[in-house]
This record gives structure tokens, sequence and C-alpha cells, in this order.
């Protein structure tokens, strides 16, 4: 008869006390049917919208997924790199308002999980509340925009620099460049940090995961991904918040001032950036993500929703009416969501954006002597 050596056993024990040791199994289970049976009823209700004619599920790309391949348009339709499309390939083949539906569940439960513990009950209900009824929040489970997997790649990034993780900053890289006009200033800086900071070897796992995804299927979609963003016709458009598109649409900002502008808070990001505190915090990522988005070719308003979820609820448990305000503003839409206002949407967002890096860029000069734990502290 086989036996199983000992070593084996009290090593398995261990794992199982270190999942599920801290509480009963009752309570995993009842959770377990909490988190299924939600997501049954998310999905259920997102098959049950109508897409036919309305403005609902605008910015769907599962369909480009079908039958194991990623299809780009160069007028219209998936502007996502390959290697971060390619995981939401499962979803291609499934009805599309099923996909919609899993997503949106995806979605919320990424916001939720972002969102730090704290002791104070009230403040943690609050952050919830606040991040689950933000205006981006409804209008990107709406349209069906992907910037959870941006949300969910940075915060995983920042994990994984705190921790010197290879593999989660690897997965991370994949999920946060989903967008790369959110994140083409942040990439970088993760890039240096890694290289002054992590020994070669850690680095080097993390390169040869990323490349392993990068490489094929840069060789398969590549080309036709960089031809689909060439053809962005939104860009410059009204619901362009760029900075340069909203200088531009004021007709009066002559060209060279607007240029001088982009330039100024191109230099001014780096140079705050790299003279303050060489490490990574999820503020710190948001103050180069709002400054991407401010300096990106293009870039949309639904985006806004990564600056809430990765850096506006982090400052609620630290300086709380920055972070509150910061919400406020991004609610104050509600009532102004309607074709009439369609001339001011890309401005207030651009307004948006600019306040936002001030207040960003303040807290990582001057940070609180104050340490917020994460739901990634216990991985």
């Amino acid at each position: 008869m086989y036996h199983i050596p000992i070593i084996h056993l009290q090593r398995t024990r261990k794992i199982t006390m270190r999942l599920f040791g801290k509480y009963p199994v009752w309570e995993i289970l009842f959770l377990a049917v909490c988190v299924i049976g939600t997501g049954v009823a998310v999905v259920a209700f997102f098959a049950q919208l109508p897409l036919e004619n309305t403005s609902l599920g605008i910015d769907l790309i599962f369909d480009r997924l079908r039958g194991g391949d990623i299809r780009y348009e160069v007028v219209n339709g998936l502007r996502n790199p390959p290697w971060s499309a390619v995981f939401f390939m499962p979803l291609g083949d499934l009805p599309r308002q099923v996909g919609w539906g899993i997503w949106a569940y995806i979605t919320l439960i990424i916001l939720v999980m972002v969102i730090p513990t704290t002791p104070k009950k009230w403040l943690y209900l609050l952050s919830v509340m606040l991040m689950l009824t933000a205006f981006p929040t409804l209008r990107v489970l709406a349209d069906g925009q992907l910037d959870a997997q941006v949300i969910g790649g940075v915060v995983l990034i920042v994990y994984a620099m705190r921790t010197k993780n290879p593999v989660a900053l690897a997965f991370g890289a994949l999920f946060a460049t989903a967008k790369p006009q959110a994140v083409f200033l942040f990439v970088p800086y993760v890039a240096w940090l890694v290289l002054r900071g992590w020994d070669v070897r850690r680095w080097l796992v993390a390169l040869i995961i990323v490349l392993a995804f990068v490489v094929p299927l840069g060789i398969w979609k590549g080309a036709e991904w960089l031809a689909a963003l060439g053809g962005t016709y939104q860009a410059g458009g009204i619901i362009d918040i760029s900075l340069v598109a909203a200088l531009n649409r004021l007709e009066f900002v002559p060209s060279p001032i607007i240029f001088c502008l982009w330039l100024a808070l191109l230099l001014a990001t780096i140079a705050i950036a790299l003279f303050t505190a060489p490490t990574l915090t999820r503020e710190k990522a948001t103050f180069l993500i709002t400054a991407s988005l401010l300096l990106a070719p293009y870039s949309a308003g639904n985006s806004v929703i990564i600056v809430l979820a990765v850096g506006a609820v982090m400052l609620l448990h630290t300086r709380f009416w920055w972070g509150f305000g910061l919400f406020i503003m991004a609610d104050i839409f509600y009532p102004f969501n309607r074709p009439d206002f369609i001339g001011i949407y890309s401005y207030y967002w651009t307004v948006f954006l600019i306040i936002s890096w001030l207040i960003f860029a303040w807290h990582i000069h001057r940070p609180p002597p104050i340490i917020i734990p994460t739901p990634m502290d216990g991985l």
C-alpha cells in the first residue's frame, strides 16, 4: 500500500488552514452561494436588457472575439491590444448579452476588491456605496467598457511592486495596458523602479511572461491593432477629453500655446514622479494615469473611473474630503447626462482630470503619515 509522506500531509494541512482556518466552513459556503447567486442575478438582468435601437452596450467588443479570432476594424470597433483582448475570448462565443452580464459582474467584483479595508465600518461601507453608484461606474457598465481590466492590472502592479512578485507584475502589465492611453506614463515609471530595485532574476521572470503573450499575439494581430488605432475617428471629437482636444475645440488658443501647455504638463509630471519618493503607491499610480489621460492623443470620459477606483477611493481613507470631493465631482453629471449637454461633457471631464492631477501631485509631494491596508495585503 502506498503511504502519503507525512511532510505532504503537513503541507496540505498548512495550506488548508491558511485558506480556510480563519473562517468556519458554513461561512465560506454561504459566501460562495451569495457570490454565485448574485452573479446569476446580474447576468439574468443584463440578458433581458434591450440592445437594439438603444445606447446600451455600445462599446461591447465580445462579438469581435468569436470563433477563436480577434477581429479589428479600422473605422470602428475593438481598439484594445491583442494581449489584453485575448482574456475575453471565452466570452466571445456566448450570447452577446450574457457575455455583457458576466463582464459587468466581474467589473463590480473588481471595484469592490480594490477598496481598502479599514477598522471603520462606516467608512468602508461609504467607500463601497460611492464606488458602485458613481456616475462613471454606471456609464462603464451600461457601455460595456473594459476599464475594470485596467483597474485590476494597476492595483496588481502596485501589489507586485510592494512584494516583488514577478508573476503579479507580468499579469498586471498585461491587464493594465488594455487601454494604453491611460498608462503610457505609468508603465515606464514602473519599469524604471523595477530595473533599479529588483534583482535580475525577478524582472527577467516578469519580462519572459509578458513576452510570452505580447510576441506571438503581436505577430498574429499586432498590425491589425495598430491599423485600428489609426482609425480612431473620435480623436479630437466631442467625446475626446484629452488636453489638446479640449483646447483645440475652443478654437481661439494658438497651436504653439497648446503645444507649450502639453509639454509643460509632461515635464511637470516627469519631474514630480522622479523627485518624489521612488516608490509606487496607488496615489502615485493615479497621478501618472491622470497625466496620461490628459496627454494622450485620445481618451474618453469613461476612463475617469480608473481615477476613482485606483486613487480617489484611497483618499477617502487618508484625506477624506479630497476623495469625497472627487466622487461628488464625478456624480454631478448625473442630471446632465442628456444630449443637450453633450457640448460641455468633454470639457467637464478634462477639468476633472486637471483637478485630480493637482490633488494627487500634492498628495505624493506631502503624503500623510498613514499606511492603509488593502485587500491585496492578504495575498
